[in-house]
Parts: structure tokens; sequence; C-alpha cells
């Protein structure tokens, strides 16, 4: 039989009353320094499950983060996973709530963004958009023009890329920009990638766009539109990182 690593104990993909004892058990005789981290990383494994309730308990391992340890770098992290997870599941208001406070706990930190992903307003542009309010399409234009120079910083993470590119053509695309298509064929561009950008892990950081995306892209790549406004945007070659 396998030996369970020294890890595992707030590695777990699944959560139960048996886990959960374990975990608490495990956590008492941890490091006092280090017990947010192991109530993040553990809660950050159940968000990837495909069960409701075992997501809703690394929802609440999360909120436990913020609330007692509202200090510590983790927490910043934790607020963003929340955000991001209730945005997952459609929760757009309550994501939106927490991506917000997100943006305001890196505000008022003395080292920013560290703990954190570094594009919250991407995210927070995303969950604006799938809101359908069409009155606010200027608010998620000014929150990708904010996230534009991390984009840039991670642009090795074509997934970023991806998704900051195809933000950016839905938001031309509602104010009959002319700049949609161009943006949504660079969209498409970095989805048909298949050079990987981290040799020794292929598969880390790819974009992957799902039939509804490619459909929409190609849509608004074929479309046309009269004349508007013209955002900031760049094309996939100033996008696309240099090799080393």
């Amino acid at each position: 039989m396998a030996t369970a690593g020294r890890h595992d104990w707030y590695r777990s993909p699944a959560w139960d009353a048996q886990i959960e004892a374990g975990f608490e058990e495990r956590l008492r005789r941890a490091r006092p320094a280090s017990r947010a981290q192991y109530i993040r990383i553990q809660a950050a494994y159940l968000l990837e499950s495909p069960d409701l309730g075992v997501r809703e308990a690394g929802r609440g391992l999360l909120q436990r983060v913020i609330a007692q340890y509202p200090d510590d770098i983790q927490a910043k992290t934790a607020m963003e996973q929340l955000g991001s997870s209730l945005a997952d599941d459609a929760r757009l208001g309550e994501a939106e709530e927490a991506l917000r406070e997100t943006l305001r706990m890196c505000a008022d930190s003395s080292i920013g963004r560290s703990g954190t992903t570094g594009t919250t307003e991407l995210r927070l542009a995303e969950v604006i958009l799938a809101g359908g309010d069409t009155a606010r399409i200027a608010e998620a234009a000014e929150l990708l023009d904010a996230a534009q120079p991390q984009v840039m910083r991670l642009r090795s993470f074509r997934n970023v890329v991806f998704r900051h590119l195809l933000a950016s053509a839905r938001v031309a695309w509602l104010r009959h920009d002319p700049a949609a298509p161009q943006l949504a064929r660079d969209a498409l561009a970095v989805a048909a990638e298949t050079a990987p950008s981290f040799p020794r892990h292929p598969g880390a950081a790819r974009a992957s766009a799902s039939g509804g995306e490619v459909a929409e892209l190609e849509k608004f790549a074929n479309g046309r539109l009269r004349t508007g406004g013209h955002p900031r945007h760049l094309s996939p070659g100033t996008w696309r990182a240099r090799s080393t």
C-alpha cells in the first residue's frame, strides 16, 4: 500500500466529518504561524470538487482564514479565491463583493498585491460582464485598462492573456467599437497556440477556450461594427512572451 505523504493532511480533495476531524487535529499541532496557510491550501483543494457541498466547505475555510487571520497575507489570497469561486458558481453579487474587498485589502496593505494573482481587476471585469448589465460596460472597460499592465507582466501565462483579450473583445463589441474584430482575432490566435509557455510543464498556463467562447469570438471577428471609440489593446505579437 502506498503511504500518504506528510503534507496530504491539508491537501484532501474530499471532505466529510472524519476528514475534517483529522484535519483539525493536525492543525492544532501545527505551528501557529503556518495555520492560516494550511487552512487556505486545504480550501483550495476543496474548491476544485465537482460536489457543491464540498466547494461550500472550501469557501467556509476561506472565510475562516479571513476572519481569524485578517493581518496574515493568506487573508488576501483567501478573499480573492473566495470571489473567484463564487463567480465560478454564478453567485455574481457575492463574487463582486469579495473581489472588491480584495482590491481594498491590497490598497491598504504595505505589500500591495502580494498574496494575490495580481489580476483581481480582470476577474472583477469578467464578473461584471457576466452579469449582463450593459450600463456597466464602461466600468468593465476601466477595470480591464487597470489590469493590462499586470497582464503584460504575466504574458507567459497564456490563459491570463486569453481571458483579458476575450473580455476586451466583449466590451468592444458591446460598445460597437471597430476594435472588436481584431481583439477577437487576437484572442482566437492565443487560444490556438500549441507551443508550451513553460517547456518543463507543457500544460501549465495554456489558454483554453470553450466551444461557446470560440463561436462568440468568431462572431466578433467576422462582424461589421459602426465607428466608435478605440480602446487600448495590444497585438498578439506584443503579448507573446519572449522565448528564453
